[in-house]
């Protein structure tokens, strides 16, 4: 999921300039596509976690107190944070909060407050104080990297504790279940070929950890929409093809 980088370290590191100088550009401008393609990664899984959420809610028949985006929201940061080596979730998470931090700067001035959502402001503070609370004691750089405020992060640990009583058994029952082929992915990799690699990935990835009583394709298909949702009539989860491009040209503009 991730991407590290190969790094000159020379103790001439003038001679060093010197050797890749003509070719500085051609890897600067490649590493930085690579990370903008794993920032587009680490939010395509986020929000098959958070439409994982939404079909778990609705096929389970479960109880939700609240907003049911904010419980699919905390469920993806819990995956996130469960499923992920504790270096590669914080990448992840913040990738998710600097596009929701990107989509505030953009859209919430005219954000519509009857929506079901919380505005991208909100939901960028409620993913930075779960993930924070999931493990305050060594995410101490990381909240004060993303300026969460102290009155905030105070009860964050509450908070996540929250999470952890409501979703955690859930997740708990499907690991125990062991690997199985409850998740199926169906699009076509021409339509949209990097979306098809991390979605397949991911989907073989889930496979491999857990599995559920009942079946949850994932779908990829063009909606003439920006969008991401859970149907009940398909009984999957649809992963606009329109979807990826905007999120990649929402962070290449951070």
């Amino acid at each position: 999921m991730r991407h590290y980088f190969i790094k000159c370290v020379i103790v001439k590191k003038l001679i060093c300039a010197s050797i890749l100088a003509p070719f500085l550009v051609t890897f600067a401008g490649a590493e930085e596509n690579l990370e903008l393609d794993s920032m587009v990664s680490d939010n395509l899984v986020a929000t098959l976690y958070h439409e994982f959420g939404h079909g778990v809610i609705a096929l389970w028949d479960l109880p939700i107190y609240g907003r049911e985006e904010d419980a699919a929201d905390n469920l993806s940061v819990l995956m996130i944070d469960r499923l992920y080596d504790s270096d590669v979730s914080e990448d992840v998470i913040r990738s998710v909060a600097m596009t929701f931090a990107a989509s505030a700067e953009t859209g919430d001035a005219d954000f519509p407050y009857w929506d079901v959502h919380g505005t991208n402001s909100q939901r960028f503070y409620n993913t930075v104080c779960i993930y924070y609370g999931l493990d305050p004691e060594n995410r101490q750089a990381f909240a004060g990297e993303m300026d969460l405020p102290e009155d905030r992060a105070d009860g964050c640990e509450d908070e996540a504790l929250l999470v952890t009583n409501s979703w955690g058994a859930i997740l708990d029952e499907m690991e125990e279940n062991g690997p199985g082929d409850s998740f199926s992915y169906r699009g076509s990799e021409k339509d949209d070929p990097f979306l098809a690699s991390v979605i397949q990935s991911e989907v073989d990835a889930l496979n491999a950890m857990l599995s559920m009583d009942f079946e949850l394709p994932v779908i990829a298909e063009d909606c003439g929409e920006t969008n991401a949702f859970f149907s009940s009539d398909t009984g999957g989860v649809t992963m606009c093809t329109e979807y990826e491009p905007y999120t990649r040209d929402q962070l290449s503009q951070m």
